[in-house]
C-alpha cells in the first residue's frame, strides 16, 4: 500500500493522530510539537494507547549579522522595541521612531536598525513572532492590560514597515551578505554554519547559538522535531501487516543513517541528538532492516 502523505499544523496533526485507529486518522506524524501528557490521555480514550515517540533532531532560529558587524548580542526585549510598529510609552503606545540601536539601549552601538525577517506566511515567521517578539513584549504592562489574546499578540508581533524587510528563507543568507553593515537577519543554524564564517550568530539573552547550546537545550530559540507512531493496531481491528510496516518505520527512524551525523535529518538542516541520546533511543526500539519507509516521507 503506498504512503499517503498530508500536511497540517504541528498541533493539528497531533489532534488528528489522537482521533482513533484506522479511518482517516494518521498512523504516523512528524511534528515540531511535543505530545503532552494531556494529549496522551486523550489518545488513550480513543484507543490510541500504544504510541512510539522518537526525537529526530533539532533546529535553531538564529539572529545573524555579517562578521564585520558591531553587534554581538541582543535580548528579545530589545528586538521587540526595535521592530514593533507601536511601542509602549507613559502608559500608552506610540509609533516606533527609533533609528539607531543605541536609542533602544545605550549599551548598544550607534548603528542603524535594519532587520530581515521571514515572510508572513512562512513557518519561520510564526516561530520568530512567538519566540522573540511575543517573548520581548510579554512583561510590558501596557500589553498585559489589553483584553483578548488576539489583540495582545497582534500588538506584539505587528512590525514597523520601515527598517524591516521580509526575505524568504532561500534568499536570506545572500540578502544578508549584501545588506548594509549591522543588518540583522533571521536564518537557521544550518544556514549560519554553511556561511563559512561570513555570518555570525548574535547571542540572545547572553546565550550564543552554537551546536552544543542547541543540543544541550540551553539555547531557547530551538525547535525539536518528533515522530509519533501508532503501534499495536491489530489489538483494535488493524492488521498485522500494518503493525509490521509501522515498526519498520520506527526502527528506521532511530538508525544512524537517519538521525546520526551525516544522516538524512542532518541533510535536511536538523542537528542530531547527542551520541548518548541517540543510543538511548536505539535501545528502546529493535532495529530492523531498512525497507524505505521513513526515508521517503522525510524526502517529501
Amino acid at each position: 500500500t503506498p504512503l499517503e502523505v498530508k500536511s497540517g499544523s504541528a498541533l493539528g496533526v497531533l489532534k488528528e493522530f489522537c482521533e482513533g485507529v484506522g479511518g482517516t486518522s494518521p498512523d504516523i506524524v512528524l511534528t515540531s510539537r511535543r505530545m503532552r501528557s494531556s494529549m496522551v490521555t486523550e489518545c488513550s480514550k480513543n484507543g490510541v494507547d500504544h504510541i512510539a515517540g522518537v526525537i529526530l533532531g533539532r533546529s535553531a532560529m538564529v539572529l545573524a549579522v555579517r562578521s564585520d558587524s558591531a553587534l554581538t548580542g541582543l535580548t528579545v526585549r530589545q528586538v521587540y522595541l526595535a521592530l514593533a510598529r507601536d511601542v509602549p510609552e507613559k502608559g500608552a503606545f506610540r509609533r516606533n521612531s527609533a533609528i539607531l540601536w543605541s536609542e533602544i539601549d545605550p549599551g548598544l552601538p550607534e548603528r542603524d536598525i535594519r532587520f530581515h525577517i521571514p515572510p508572513r506566511r512562512d513557518s519561520g515567521r510564526a516561530a520568530f513572532n512567538a519566540l522573540v517578539l511575543e517573548g520581548g513584549c510579554r512583561e510590558v504592562p501596557q500589553i498585559r492590560l489589553i483584553s483578548g489574546a488576539e489583540l495582545r499578540v497582534g500588538r506584539c508581533v505587528t512590525p514597523r514597515l520601515e527598517r524591516v524587510r521580509e526575505i524568504p528563507r532561500a534568499q536570506a543568507v545572500a540578502a544578508l551578505l549584501e545588506a548594509p553593515q549591522d543588518t540583522v537577519g533571521v536564518i537557521s543554524l544550518a544556514d549560519l554554519l554553511q556561511s563559512g564564517g561570513k555570518l555570525v550568530g548574535l547571542a540572545v539573552g547572553g546565550i550564543a547559538p552554537e551546536h552544543d547550546t542547541v543540543v544541550q537545550g540551553t539555547y531557547d530559540f530551538a525547535s525539536t522535531y518528533y515522530l509519533y507512531a501508532k503501534r499495536g493496531q491489530r489489538l483494535h481491528g488493524g492488521t498485522e501487516a500494518k503493525d509490521l510496516a509501522i515498526d519498520r518505520v520506527i526502527a528506521d527512524a532511530v538508525r544512524e543513517p537517519m538521525v546520526g551525523p551525516g544522516g538524512q535529518v542532518a541533510k535536511l538542516g536538523l542537528i542530531p541528538l547527542s551520541d548518548a541520546d541517540r543510543a538511548a533511543q536505539r535501545a528502546v526500539f529493535t532495529v530492523r532492516a531498512d525497507t524505505s519507509g521513513l526515508g521517503s516521507v522525510m524526502g517529501w
